[in-house]
């Protein structure tokens, strides 16, 4: 039996269950900061209802949003594990409620908890293979097929659709009159 493979996605009643000291429940409304790029990472944050939206800005000031989280999803794992400062902002989509877990009590835990140290990382893989796979699309894939990447994504949150792949007969397609139809650019 292999603990990987049975971690397959990080389990917050489990880790809830090892975290009881020290973490506080959180309401946010819609577009609060939980926190900002460059904030120090003390604290990691369990989803329980609503969804949050890393992302970061660019010189210019425009946002990017890197991923929406929702229920039952970890965020902020990274600076809380390696106590450095936060990579992203976190904003709130929606109202959202939150388990805020500090630092200390979420390496307590992961320290006496394997499995949930390994369902961590689990979820930790995943998020950096898609991340892999977002930056292999910008960089093998035009404007259109990134457009259907993203459209296909959209519609399959949890993966229901394991790769996507470039159809040579799609390759004339007119992204701007997707819908009127299937016309070819000429």
């Amino acid at each position: 039996m292999n603990p990987v493979r049975e971690a397959k996605r990080f389990d917050p009643k489990v880790f809830l269950s090892q975290v009881g000291i020290g973490r506080t429940l959180v309401e946010v409304i819609k577009k609060k900061h939980i926190f900002s790029q460059g904030d120090p990472g003390d604290a990691v944050f369990v989803i329980l209802d609503g969804e949050i939206e890393v992302r970061t800005s660019s010189p210019g000031g425009r946002d990017l949003r890197l991923v929406a989280l929702r229920r039952g999803e970890i965020a902020g794992e990274m600076a809380a594990l390696d106590g450095g400062l936060r990579s992203a902002d976190m904003v709130a989509a929606r109202r959202t409620r939150l388990w805020r877990i500090p630092r200390a009590a979420l390496i307590e835990a992961l320290e006496s908890e394997p499995k949930a140290a390994v369902a961590l990382l689990a979820e930790m893989s995943a998020r950096l293979r898609r991340t892999n796979a977002a930056l292999e699309a910008r960089a093998t894939l035009d404007l259109g097929g990134r457009l259907a990447q993203l459209l296909i994504g959209e519609q399959n949150p949890r993966a229901l659709i394991s790769k996507f792949s470039w159809r040579p007969s799609w390759v004339g397609v007119n992204v701007l009159s997707w819908g009127r139809g299937t016309r070819r650019n000429r």
